[in-house]
């Protein structure tokens, strides 16, 4: 069960780019035995499970339909587990719309006692509904001997699935390293690909497809600040028979919490790049003409960027101008900006927002990134 873990320490060995599958392995493994454990809980409880067919007539106090209760009869004494099956659906279905359904408009606003009072019983002869139809679903159960099978090969699939799930986790190798390969200037930064962790809510035996994406600072991979991003398989794209994917949870450019080393955050940057648009960094770029606003205390920094033609990293562009001004005029006396038109190379953006109204970018590189031009159009003024 463990042979993955020899073959990732080789890749880690080999690679900048590796697969880290004991989170996922060691969480498969506990929601198997999750699971095996309920089972045999169930097992134990429906053996000593004693069918009250008294039960049945409560089901005519509550007023369910004649026919329906004396199906259900039938059904036990033919012992039709099936039909008993199908009639419980049914039974379910009746007392969410009979006793969760809004109460009767016709009652006045004004009659709010009664109204509680229809709640009150309505919720109480839901909770009644229920333990009737729980017990007759127990009864199938025990008559059905669900719970008496041999489980101890339960779980057998676990090799299965992790080969499967394994299987997965390069074909994400493969395309990020492709994605390497387009990149000019890599600095070699180390990547580690993990499928998350099985939860109660995941099927466990369906195989991860998707993973974090984790830039990592050290080959054990512990360090919980490295930045990441989320990369999601979304299926094959008939057109060009490709995977369609969403990278999804990216962080922002500048943040010191996860972006220690300028070239990591290059990296990070440009990988996200090249895997949403393939080829991008390595065809034509276009000069795009953007807006930022920005606090007038700073203003001497950008009046010298028409001088050196380039800009701080991490900034925030819109292509709408009434965005930016919007901005402006939104953060109050205390935060007084600027507008500032810049023209910019688009291989130093990363988009954020694409709508048809606007797109926004922020700039992700080293400490300062080169423009073509940098204009002073709105001047911060106190209101």
């Amino acid at each position: 069960m463990n042979w993955y873990k020899s073959i990732f320490y080789k890749l880690a060995q080999k690679f900048h780019v590796s697969i880290d599958m004991s989170k996922y392995a060691q969480s498969l493994q506990n929601r198997i035995q999750e699971i095996k454990d309920f089972l045999e809980s169930e097992k134990v409880r429906l053996s000593q499970f004693n069918f009250d067919s008294s039960i049945i007539n409560n089901l005519k106090e509550l007023s369910f339909p004649e026919d329906i209760i004396q199906n259900i009869f039938n059904s036990i004494k033919n012992n039709d587990l099936d039909n008993l099956e199908r009639i419980l659906i049914e039974l379910y279905k009746i007392s969410r719309s009979k006793y969760l359904s809004n109460v009767d408009i016709e009652i006045k606003a004004q009659d709010w006692q009664e109204r509680k009072r229809i709640i009150y019983q309505n919720n109480d002869n839901y909770d009644k509904s229920r333990k009737i139809i729980k017990h007759l679903q127990d009864y199938i159960d025990a008559q059905s001997q669900k719970f008496e099978k041999n489980f101890e090969n339960f779980g057998e699939d676990y090799d299965a699935i992790i080969a499967e799930t394994y299987s997965n986790m390069k074909k994400i190798k493969n395309n990020i390293e492709n994605a390497i390969s387009r990149i000019p200037n890599w600095n070699n930064s180390l990547i580690v690909i993990i499928p998350p962790r099985i939860s109660k809510q995941n099927n466990y035996n369906d195989p991860e497809t998707s993973a974090t994406i984790e830039f990592s600072a050290t080959i054990e991979f512990e360090t919980s600040s490295n930045p990441y991003f989320s990369y999601f398989v979304l299926g094959e794209d008939e057109t060009s028979g490709t995977e369609k994917i969403e990278i999804d949870d990216i962080l922002e450019a500048g943040d010191t919490d996860f972006f220690t080393s300028p070239s990591v955050q290059a990296d990070y940057f440009n990988l996200i790049k090249e895997l949403r648009n393939p080829g991008s960094l390595l065809g034509k770029s276009r000069i795009l003409s953007l807006y930022t606003a920005r606090p007038i205390k700073d203003r001497a920094i950008y009046e010298n960027a028409k001088k050196t033609l380039s800009i701080p990293s991490n900034l925030f562009l819109t292509s709408n101008y009434s965005s930016a001004e919007g901005i402006a005029s939104d953060l109050g006396s205390d935060e007084i900006r600027d507008i500032w038109k810049i023209r910019i190379d688009s291989r130093y953006l990363i988009e954020t927002l694409n709508t048809p109204r606007e797109k926004q970018y922020q700039i992700a590189g080293e400490e300062s990134v080169p423009v073509k031009n940098i204009e002073l159009i709105s001047v911060g003024q106190k209101k």
